[in-house]
């Protein structure tokens, strides 16, 4: 069940601005330094100590800064964008969900500390800075597309955020009545699955437990069909001085169940687009050494005694089956192989293990199994931007 609820977002003084303003997303926020006037910027509410944060947003709120919507909405995001060689075209609802809502699915596991700094930054700023990020099935995306659309034809866009060349995210409110009873419509009874934000769902869950907020949680949806949501691979950079020399890496994969193929005409700046477009019957992942300069293709055993789901999924049988036994060894979760290529590179690893992405029917079979896949496997893009919607719990429900 999803429900309107009372936003706050930059007032009428601060919009021509917003691009100067908004975040890509909490990763871009902690990277950047802000400009010679940052003091509006959203990174301010995202990073630093808790009380600063809440400092920041009540002096914001405190000088019409920030301004608060007087009905009870929904919201509607649409977002344009590349991602390599793909073209975004999402169309996604900002909503709120009860914090133990029965239909939303995880595939993740939390750290407690971070889940504890996460509480720690809503409660000072007493409001949902930024939202999870929520998935629905394929099938719903035609639907939601359209019903989204209609809502806000004719119907100026309150917010604009030009984050760079070609990316704009553009936010209308859907007034109540049939638009918004539509949008309910939609997702009545429907399966959602947490994309991003694990620990601020934890993070909710704990903050109500406590006796704050409203037990209701800042959530963005939208489908998982490929021209809304792309899942994208996280590699892995090994430290492991036993792998210094590409021959003891071999036989120890060997020795692990896995079966190598040397991949001779691929280029290691083809790495990426190999891995995403490369089919194999089971697990499998691409492995270069840092004093090689030709990838292997390895064959991962499948997860023996693990739950089907899992077992034939190729980052838990990399992490679960081939690294989780060698203790020594330091797995470091790497968003793109030019990252991971640089840490070979500069000697920071000895080893780059290059992932497939997994799938959505994957994500969504081990959700619905109550099934948890490795810490940092995947990449939901793009993730919601930061600094356009925000919820206060003193004005919700």
């Amino acid at each position: 069940m999803i429900y309107p609820f009372n936003a706050a977002y930059y007032s009428e003084k601060n919009r021509a601005q917003l691009s100067a303003l908004a975040v890509a997303d909490l990763d871009t926020a902690e990277h950047l330094w802000g400009g010679p006037d940052n003091t509006r910027a959203f990174r301010n509410v995202l990073v630093g100590t808790p009380d600063r944060r809440g400092e920041t947003w009540q002096a914001w709120i405190t000088m019409g800064d920030i301004e608060y919507s007087d009905d009870s909405l929904f919201y509607v995001l649409h977002t344009t964008q590349r991602i390599g060689r793909k073209q975004i075209d999402r169309w996604a609802i900002y909503a709120t969900i009860d914090v133990n809502e029965p239909s939303l699915f995880i595939h993740e596991d939390v750290l407690p500390e971070g889940v504890e700094r996460a509480r720690q930054a809503t409660e000072a700023c007493e409001s949902d800075m930024a939202p999870i990020f929520v998935g629905c099935e394929e099938s719903l995306a035609k639907d939601l597309r359209k019903t989204l659309r209609a809502a806000i034809k004719g119907s100026p866009a309150l917010l604009e955020f030009k984050e760079g060349p070609g990316v704009k995210h553009r936010v209308w409110p859907v007034p109540a009545g049939p638009g918004a009873e539509a949008i309910t419509k939609i997702f009545a009874g429907a399966p959602l699955f947490l994309l991003d934000g694990h620990h601020r769902l934890a993070a909710a869950r704990e903050n109500h437990r406590f006796g704050m907020g409203d037990g209701r949680l800042l959530t963005c949806i939208t489908s998982m069909a490929e021209s809304d949501t792309l899942i994208l691979p996280l590699h892995r950079a090994v430290r492991y001085e036993r792998w210094v020399l590409p021959d003891q890496l071999n036989a120890d994969l060997v020795r692990a169940g896995c079966r190598l193929t040397e991949l001779p005409d691929l280029k290691v700046g083809d790495i990426g687009e190999y891995v995403m477009k490369h089919k194999e019957a089971g697990p499998f992942c691409v492995v270069l050494h840092s004093y090689a300069d030709m990838p292997t293709l390895v064959c991962l055993p499948r997860g023996a005694g693990q739950p089907e789901a899992l077992a034939a999924l190729s980052v838990a049988c990399l992490d679960f089956g081939v690294l989780a036994p060698i203790t020594d060894a330091t797995s470091i979760p790497v968003p793109s192989t030019e990252l991971a290529l640089e840490q070979l590179a500069l000697d920071q690893a000895q080893v780059a293990f290059f992932l497939p992405p997994a799938s959505p029917r994957e994500v969504r079979a081990i959700a619905l199994a109550k099934l948890r896949m490795p810490r940092k496997s995947t990449r939901f893009v793009p993730k919601p931007s930061l600094g356009l919607i925000a919820r206060p719990w003193t004005n919700s429900g």
